[in-house]
């Protein structure tokens, strides 16, 4: 089990793990790409050997940035259901990263987690390259809700989904489901479910969820709409409006 509640399992192949998704949803009755989408946590910044400079994506199988492209077109197209990739690539390899978003920026979200800025920089520096469709940005006992919804409302404006999510300490306080229904984020990071710490935060959502519905007030989730981040050739000195480029 990950320190994100998550279970961890090695696979001889990267469709492993899909193949099993499909088998426990067609157990469960569930349609993947209906009752069900998929996100990838890449974590690319934990695959890289920087010894050999390519990612580890299965243990002795190293895979060369532009061959990460690769993987990632043949698995979005095979498995329609992924809708995010999480750093999928370091920022480092930035032309593989604009390659990556030319090809599957239409399909789905290129999101930014380790890669992501905190929440003060956003702030004050605003969100820099026009290279991610959202970030997944952690509540901490610094963040206050003023900055939540600062940092949402700049992030709504430019298209940019706001992620909200949790740091790696434990703690049963459930206020981040609060938080993320509230400013309407469209997505929420919790990790696995295990232990009753992360527990909490579904059961917190579900609760949220069932007086909503006895309210009247539960909406219909929306289409989703990827924004496209490179039609066209990375022009490097560009930005998003208003904000800086990154360092």
């Amino acid at each position: 089990m990950s320190h994100l509640g998550c279970w961890e399992k090695g696979f001889e192949r990267t469709e492993l793990p899909f193949e099993l998704i499909e088998e426990v949803c067609d157990t469960l009755k569930l349609t993947l790409g209906e009752d069900l989408h998929l996100m990838l946590n890449c974590a690319a910044h934990e695959l890289m050997d920087y010894e050999k400079e390519k990612y580890e994506i299965i243990t002795g199988v190293f895979k060369h940035p532009d061959e990460m492209i690769e993987l990632y077109t043949s698995l979005v197209e095979k498995y329609p259901s992924i809708i995010g990739l999480i750093d999928p690539l370091r920022k480092e390899d930035e032309e593989q990263w604009y390659k990556l978003c030319h090809l599957l920026s239409p399909q789905c979200y290129f999101l930014a987690d380790g890669a992501s800025r905190s929440i003060d920089k956003l702030i004050t520096s605003g969100l820099g390259e026009n290279r991610y469709s959202g970030l997944i940005l952690k509540h901490t006992n610094q963040t206050t809700i003023s900055d939540f919804v600062q940092v949402a409302k700049l992030m709504e404006a430019q298209d940019c989904r706001f992620i909200p999510s949790l740091t790696d300490a434990e703690t049963l306080d459930d206020s981040i489901a609060d938080i993320a229904v509230g400013l309407g984020a469209r997505f929420i990071k919790l990790g696995g479910l295990c232990h009753g710490e992360r527990v909490a935060k579904y059961n917190r959502l579900l609760a949220i969820e069932e007086e909503l519905a006895q309210r009247g007030a539960l909406g219909q989730a929306a289409e989703h709409q990827f924004p496209v981040i490179s039609k066209e050739e990375h022009d490097p000195n560009s930005a998003r409006p208003g904000s800086e480029q990154l360092d």
